[in-house]
């Protein structure tokens, strides 16, 4: 039975029944790497939905998958679930600096990975033919008729808010068959709300909503709008990135100033750095008062798309409401994280760095 490969068969511009002998040899070697792709996991499929609703064939066992677009936060999931062996490409070149050096502990290998993606950004469409993964996993919606025009099953993820990533921790449990690791990880994250939201109803005085920001100074954005705003509310914080227009990116800087919040997180040590010693930012409530914080950074910064995001609930509850939080030990809850879901014991040194940031 012949099988066709979408995507590499009559994709010429105006092609004839003739080809120069380079193209023929390209195309042979295109149809040879999509047959690999086809057949290396063998014939068995099944259907999945994935986040986003779409349905996708997939094999049976995926022993090889690939991890396209934001790499490391998508990594830190098959960290999680125990999965770390299935990922087949290596870092993207904006992963590749000290600010992402956990990546590289919790998977040593991922440095003589092959990467999939230019300096662009964009899908190396060759490199992932000839890595014939099972299926490709991006959250990037763009990316998705070419690799499906490729013959790459593709899953598509969002992570618009707390529920999108426990979907996502149920996909990769179905997908990488290790749904009870996944539903541990699940029961981990959503406890951590609970106790999130217990601490703040606890008290006898009544919760008061301290304003807070969470910015990348480089840019003066929120870093994932809509994920940012969810972990706000959840802290009870009166979240002033709210006032910036919908699909307006950055804030202005007189916004910021006008608004003035009471705690201040920023992306990383060194935009610490600048807004402690920036005259503009010397009159904010949250400088003055030595509530300016950076997000903690472990396979992935805290508060992004991330698995540690749910360790990052737990932060920004105690930096937001500290005399609601006041017992909360990071460190050891850094460590136990470590050690239960990554297979990776850290001592209390390497915990608090996880905890102070990264340049």
């Amino acid at each position: 039975m012949k099988r066709v490969v979408p995507g590499l068969v009559g994709a010429g511009h105006g092609a004839g029944p003739r080809r120069s002998g380079p193209l023929r040899g390209l195309l042979r070697a295109a149809l040879w790497l999509g047959c690999c792709l086809l057949c290396g996991t063998g014939w068995a499929q099944r259907t999945v939905t994935d986040v986003t609703g779409r349905s996708v064939r997939i094999p049976e066992t995926v022993s090889r998958t690939a991890t396209l677009g934001g790499t490391p936060v998508l990594n830190s999931f098959l960290f999680a679930i125990g999965r770390t062996e299935v990922i087949a490409n290596g870092l993207p070149p904006f992963a590749r600096t000290s600010y992402w050096s956990m990546q590289r502990r919790l998977m040593p290998q991922v440095s003589t990975l092959p990467p999939i993606t230019g300096g662009d950004g964009q899908p190396s469409i060759e490199a992932l033919l000839a890595l014939a993964p099972g299926v490709v996993v991006t959250n990037m919606r763009a990316f998705v008729p070419v690799l499906e025009a490729a013959g790459l099953p593709t899953l598509l993820v969002d992570w618009n808010d707390f529920d999108d990533l426990m979907r996502i921790v149920d996909l990769f449990g179905e997908v990488f068959h290790a749904k009870a690791r996944a539903q541990e990880f699940r029961g981990y994250c959503e406890g951590n709300v609970k106790r999130v939201r217990s601490g703040l109803a606890a008290g006898t005085a009544p919760l008061r909503r301290p304003s807070a920001a969470l910015l990348n100074l480089k840019t003066m954005s929120q870093p994932v709008r809509h994920l940012t705003d969810w972990a706000l509310a959840t802290v009870a914080s009166d979240n002033i990135g709210r006032r910036t227009p919908e699909g307006q990116t950055a804030m202005p800087l007189e916004t910021l100033l006008r608004a003035d919040p009471e705690v201040l997180v920023v992306w990383s040590r060194k935009d610490l750095e600048q807004v402690s010693t920036d005259p503009r930012f010397a009159h904010l409530s949250a400088v003055r008062n030595k509530r300016v914080h950076a997000v903690p950074v472990g396979a992935a910064p805290w508060l992004t798309p991330s698995a540690e995001y749910c360790l990052g609930i737990l932060w920004l509850a105690q930096r937001t409401h500290p005399e609601r939080f006041a017992d909360l030990d990071l460190v050891g809850e850094t460590r136990e994280f470590y050690r239960r879901f990554y297979s990776m014991p850290i001592d209390a040194r390497e915990a608090a760095a996880i905890l102070a940031g990264m340049d």
